[in-house]
């Protein structure tokens, strides 16, 4: 019994009283360093995930950048209302995936609510669209704050 020989030569720190200073500081201690842990393995689990997570981000801000020069750019814009309807519904598809993809940084809930901002805006200028995007935007951003731990560091 190789274990029992193990834990029977170690040495056996005596408690101290609870509520002492010396108590205070071991759990204390112990807590802290269980806080080191749980973060570590919650940083190995987000940056296996996040690199599927980082390209599709990318990629849906990507096409979201593309649909929003083609409307706002300084290209001629088409006269023909088949193709402005074209227009529009690639920004909005695009809004949507941009909004559906979750973030794997703290960069990209930045980006995402630089977004929201400019679809404010536009809501604002242009009137209130019959499928707001908004709400979806809203919901998305807060989903990445708390999946990416960034509302528990401000509290920390």
């Amino acid at each position: 019994m190789p274990n029992a020989t193990v834990r029977a030569n170690a040495r056996a720190m005596p408690k101290p009283k609870p509520g002492s200073v010396a108590s205070i500081r071991r759990q204390t201690a112990d807590l802290k360093s269980a806080t080191a842990l749980l973060k570590a393995s919650q940083a190995t689990v987000c940056e296996t995930a996040s690199q599927d997570d980082a390209e599709a981000f990318s990629r849906a801000y990507g096409r979201w950048l593309k649909a929003r020069g083609a409307i706002k750019g300084g290209a001629e814009f088409p006269e023909d209302e088949r193709a402005v309807r074209a227009l529009f519904d690639a920004d909005r598809t695009a809004l949507r995936e941009l909004f559906s993809a979750p973030a794997a940084y703290a960069e990209d809930v930045w980006l995402k609510l630089g977004v929201f901002e400019t679809e404010l805006i536009d809501e604002r200028v242009t009137g209130e669209p019959r499928d707001s995007v908004l709400l979806l935007a809203l919901g998305s951003i807060k989903a990445d704050l708390v999946n990416l731990g960034i509302d528990d560091e401000r509290r920390s």
